[in-house]
């Protein structure tokens, strides 16, 4: 359910948000231009999943473990699922031209309302 969750969150609110960045003009088709364009964005996705991929899964699976564990990692685990995936369902912000969760009407409100039930099975 994590790593389900995580890809909708990722869908919902990171990928396709319209804030794609342009290495060449809009009147620019250089081959070149294109090739650059493409390996730019694939190497955009690649860091937006290793990072927030590997923050939010590492966080939210804090405390669980078949092990006893201190209350304070359990906590953790819980801010994170929350921070990541039910506060942006209900706040709306926006970090620059890379990170939004204000709802666009593009057909993705199924996404957010999943990212959001998806962080209320996993706390609960």
């Amino acid at each position: 359910v994590l790593w389900v969750t995580f890809i909708v969150t990722y869908f919902a609110y990171l990928y396709g948000n319209g804030s794609e960045r342009k290495i060449c003009g809009d009147t620019e088709t250089h081959f070149g231009c294109i090739i650059g364009q493409g390996l730019y964005r694939w190497i955009e996705v690649i860091l937006e999943l290793s990072i927030l991929g590997t923050s939010f899964l590492w966080l939210s699976s804090l405390g669980n473990t078949i092990y006893p564990t201190h209350p304070f990692y359990i906590l953790i685990g819980i801010a994170c699922i929350a921070v990541f995936t039910i506060l942006p369902f209900f706040q709306e912000l926006r970090v620059g031209n890379y990170f939004s969760t204000e709802k666009q009407n593009n057909g993705k409100m199924s996404l957010y309302f999943l990212s959001m039930i998806g962080g209320c099975v996993l706390i609960f």
